[in-house]
């Protein structure tokens, strides 16, 4: 009977509610208690149920102190249902987010007392058929479309002073709200993919969606059972792993070919391009490479048993593949160019992992080859200390994704000498032979690369300055006689200079001298940065 009940726990949840379903878990743990030693049901299967139904997500001295933020949490009924259904897969961080926002200590019922004002929406599992029939195969864009402008329209507080204290969290790939930018453009995003498909008819990614001065990365979601599962299936820390290196997965895919970036430096390799990539290194005996494999346990077994995860761009630039690495205690190798990491602004990925360019993989699996067994020791080690990070179901009220976010929402702050910490595009433990190993061709074009990207900002910024400077001297009248076409000459005597006449001169060209420093100190970087170093003839 306590195992028709625990397996029936999604069910009576979806048709019943939160509160039936919490019941039945606590008659199943009656009826284990009340029967004989011979009975083995394992309740960590049901592990998730249980924090989300009875115990909760957090410990409750977390979030404590006058200084952490406040979340007002919206109440959004149906979309918002239901509970275990949809706190699975990647987007399982739609749930376990508002959950625990609705347990801990930083949310708040009194809108004014504020920091933030959190808007809850499953939208990844709302339109699936067969959890509670929202939403019919064929329609999900125009009926989510449809769904998130009415979920904006009644929010109360979601006025012209506080819409950019709402947060908004995609959980997916697709970012499930075509007209988002309109509706919620100025918000705050958690999204688990910086990049998304936003064009769902020709699948291309957009790259300058995610804005890192007011948005945010969260770790996309890995159910309780299978961190559990990873963590127990994994080699211990320093014992000898059989593979070098793996990947196990789908090798093709009609997306992989269509999935794409618009322009520079994101075009250049496709999912389909990695991928085919990765395929030919199968049958090495070094490497684990091929499709799924199944079942679950034998999977984790393998992933647990090699030394470096290959993390290549799927559909999205991001996927699970990641978050499974720090439980597996397998270095993740991230061959996904514009994935952006969570929590950059704190955690030293390049301490325990690595990020090298998807259309090269043969020169990275070199790299991979060459790094010292010290040097990958103290990876693995960094990587495990660091995974708690990543678990939503994290014991540890001072290492979580929830912590993470709180930590990250803190730098997002603007204070005096205010910046926003970003990794570099890519990282890795390059030093001596490893180095070597490393395909120079390709770092010479990367460089390459940079230096076109940073002499086009460079060219915008200096476009802008000088029209900056040009407005002020027109404002200021001190255009030299020059007028503008449109403008129409005064009439009359001329007037001798007066005082303030003076003053708007000096002011000019204050403005002036203050551009010219700007441009001479962006060439002077740029220099410093691309220029060959002038090597003098040698002497006779």
């Amino acid at each position: 009977m306590a195992s028709v009940l625990l397996h029936s726990l999604p069910y009576i949840d979806r048709d019943m509610g939160e509160a039936a379903a919490a019941e039945a878990y606590r008659e199943a743990q009656a009826f284990l208690l009340q029967g004989s030693s011979d009975w083995v049901i394992n309740l960590t299967w049901h592990d998730a149920a249980r924090k989300l139904l009875v115990a909760g997500l957090v410990d409750p001295t977390s979030c404590l102190g006058e200084n952490r933020f406040r979340f007002y949490v919206y109440d959004l009924g149906d979309y918002t249902r239901p509970l275990l259904s949809c706190a699975s897969g990647m987007e399982g961080s739609e749930v376990l987010l508002h959950r625990w926002m609705l347990q801990s200590r930083c949310r708040t019922l009194d809108p004014e007392a504020a920091d933030f004002f959190y808007v809850p929406f499953y939208s990844f599992c709302f339109q699936l058929l067969g959890l509670n029939l929202h939403i019919k195969p064929g329609t999900e864009t125009l009926e989510l479309e449809k769904h998130n402008v009415a979920v904006v329209k009644s929010l109360q507080y979601f006025d012209v002073y506080r819409r950019r204290q709402h947060i908004f969290h995609f959980a997916h790939e697709f970012w499930d709200f075509p007209s988002w930018e309109a509706h919620v453009g100025r918000s705050k995003i958690f999204a688990v993919e910086a990049n998304p498909l936003i064009d769902v008819e020709n699948y291309r990614h957009c790259v300058s969606c995610f804005e890192a001065w007011k948005d945010m990365v969260v770790p996309g979601h890995t159910d309780a059972w299978a961190v559990r599962r990873l963590r127990e299936r994994r080699k211990p820390l320093n014992a000898p792993r059989r593979f070098r290196l793996c990947f196990h997965g789908a090798l093709r895919h009609e997306l992989y070919e269509k999935t794409h970036a618009k322009g520079r430096p994101f075009n250049g390799s496709s999912a389909a391009d990695v991928r085919r990539q990765i395929q030919a290194l199968s049958g090495e005996p070094d490497a684990s490479i091929g499709p799924h494999i199944t079942p679950l346990l034998d999977y984790y077994d393998r992933v647990g048993d090699c030394s470096f995860c290959l993390v290549p761009k799927g559909v999205g630039y991001t996927n699970g593949r990641l978050f499974e690495a720090f439980f597996a205690g397998c270095v993740p190798v991230i061959l996904s160019d514009a994935m952006v990491v969570p929590f950059q602004a704190f955690l030293p990925w390049s301490d325990f992992s690595i990020k090298l360019p998807m259309g090269d993989v043969a020169a990275v699996v070199r790299l991979l080859r060459a790094l010292p067994a010290t040097k990958l020791s103290h990876m693995q080690e960094s990587l495990l200390q660091h995974a708690c990070w990543f678990d939503y179901y994290s014991e540890d009220p001072d290492c979580s994704p929830y912590e993470g976010l709180l930590r990250v929402l803190e730098e997002q702050q603007p204070r005096e000498h205010w910046e926003v910490k970003q990794l570099p595009r890519f990282w890795a433990p390059l030093s001596g032979a490893a180095f070597k190993k490393v395909s120079v061709k390709e770092l010479r074009r990367s460089q390459d690369r940079l230096r076109k990207e940073v002499l086009s900002g460079q060219a915008l910024i200096l476009a802008e300055l000088r029209s900056l400077h040009s407005y002020w001297k027109e404002q200021l009248g001190q255009v030299s006689g020059e007028l503008l076409p449109n403008s129409i000459p005064c009439k009359g005597p001329a007037k001798a200079p007066t005082d303030r006449d003076a003053g708007s001169e000096d002011l000019s060209k204050g403005v002036e001298e203050f551009t010219d420093a700007i441009v001479k100190n962006i060439e002077n970087l740029t220099n410093a940065v691309f220029c060959e170093p002038e090597v003098p003839p040698p002497s006779r």
